[in-house]
């Protein structure tokens, strides 16, 4: 009992370091803590994604997905496996037990599919392993916008993605909408079988074409130089120079059976601003990562990017989830002081001013440290928190009434402390 009697002795020294500790260090956490829309929240769940360009959904069964189902059949902490095979994609999704160790799990399901793949055909693409978390969701959406050539226009937002991604708290960028440019070659069967060539033939030709060799070093005169086959295609004319096969005297160049064409892909994907062709920048952030700092970093560097545009071509930002999260704050910092004002007039009528002001200090007292707890163990502030913290305060309110009358009603009947 001695600490308490002298905890009492020493009562305002001790009652201004429960109120200014709290306030600095609660104060220094709520701008510190990374601010979030959803909680990062990892799904135990694993999916396999593999590409086989031309394959029909039976032989995406046959030759890929049943593979690796095979490999995969002997993995632990299992609670379900499906899969689907359409046209040229196989997807197979992994449900992991609650309990699982997600990191070790999907650590394990890479190495499977990487011993499945000498099993698989040599063309398939390598697969890949994703995850479900909702941290992978877009922060913010900018579309680039302008009366410009798409193809153009697709590389302009490619580069502006690239310095996007530059940011230490940008995890990564998708770009949609737009062109990419395209050599495309136009060959002729009547031609090809005239010279006696497949499209094989005519595939490894432009491949070996298109590639600068090293040919080692060379001493010459006392001189060492260096050695390079240089036959990298430059321009797209240049195409209908790459040789194919020799017959007699005469070479067969690849403009001799076919045609070709600066153009670009298939549009897949399509990106509009009120009607106007755009493209379109999801960007994502690292986990840990402020959102709202994060936010204003990209809108701040799309600025900086915008003043070297050619004219007539703008950044238009199409979704940011900082906007509403900065909403949610301003709610829950106008509801704390609401609540203190409306709690002292309300608590003065019925238990004077002193005892009214204690026990509204206890709304704003009791968020710091919470706002400490959550930095300690290395939370996050976000829409959870938030809703659990507005739900707190009433029971704040009530039980700091009932402990403040408590103590009145003591004082004034003159019971002894300690």
């Amino acid at each position: 009992m001695s600490i308490f009697r002298f905890i009492i002795r020493h009562g305002r020294i001790f009652t201004l370091l429960v109120i200014v500790l709290p306030i600095v260090a609660g104060t220094f956490a709520y701008q510190s803590l990374p601010k979030e829309g959803e909680p990062e929240i990892s799904a135990p769940h694993a999916i396999i994604i593999t590409t086989y360009p031309g394959a029909s959904p039976s032989e995406i069964e046959s030759l890929v997905t049943n593979p690796l189902e095979e490999e995969l059949s002997d993995l632990k902490n299992v609670e379900e496996m499906r899969s689907s095979s359409s046209e040229s994609v196989s997807v197979i999704v992994i449900d992991f037990d609650v309990e699982a160790d997600l990191e070790r799990s999907l650590q394990k399901v890479r190495e499977k599919v990487t011993d499945a793949k000498k099993d698989l055909p040599d063309d398939v693409e390598d697969s890949t392993v994703e995850e479900i978390n909702l941290s992978d969701i877009p922060i913010i959406i900018v579309s680039v916008v302008g009366d410009m050539d798409p193809v153009r226009l697709k590389r302009l937002a490619e580069d502006v993605a690239d310095e996007i991604e530059l940011l230490p708290e940008v995890l990564s960028t998708d770009v949609a909408g737009g062109l990419t440019r395209e050599i495309q070659i136009y060959l002729d069967p009547e031609r090809l079988n005239q010279y006696g060539l497949t499209i094989l033939d005519v595939f490894n030709a432009v491949k070996q074409a298109d590639i600068n060799i090293p040919g080692g070093m060379v001493n010459v005169a006392e001189r060492r130089l260096m050695l390079r086959t240089l036959t990298e295609i430059k321009n797209v004319e240049d195409y209908s120079q790459v040789p194919l096969i020799r017959q007699g005297d005469r070479v067969v160049f690849l403009g001799d059976v076919g045609t070709i064409k600066d153009g670009h892909n298939e549009e897949v994907s399509y990106s509009r601003v009120d009607g106007e062709s755009s493209v379109s920048i999801a960007v994502k952030k690292r986990t840990g990562a402020n959102i709202l700092e994060t936010s204003a970093k990209v809108r701040q560097k799309i600025k900086e990017l915008q003043k070297n545009f050619p004219a007539g071509i703008s950044i238009i930002t199409t979704a940011d989830q900082a906007k509403y999260i900065q909403q949610g704050f301003d709610v829950m910092n106008n509801s704390t002081v609401t609540g203190l004002i409306i709690g002292i007039i309300v608590l003065y009528f019925a238990m004077g001013l002193r005892n009214s002001v204690i026990t509204s200090l206890s709304i704003p007292l009791s968020l710091l440290v919470a706002f400490i707890l959550l930095k300690v163990f290395g939370q996050t502030n976000n829409n959870m928190v938030r809703f659990a913290l507005v739900l707190c305060i009433g029971l704040l309110v009530d039980n700091a009434i009932i402990v403040v009358e408590n103590v009145y009603y003591m004082t004034i009947a003159h019971y002894t402390l300690i």
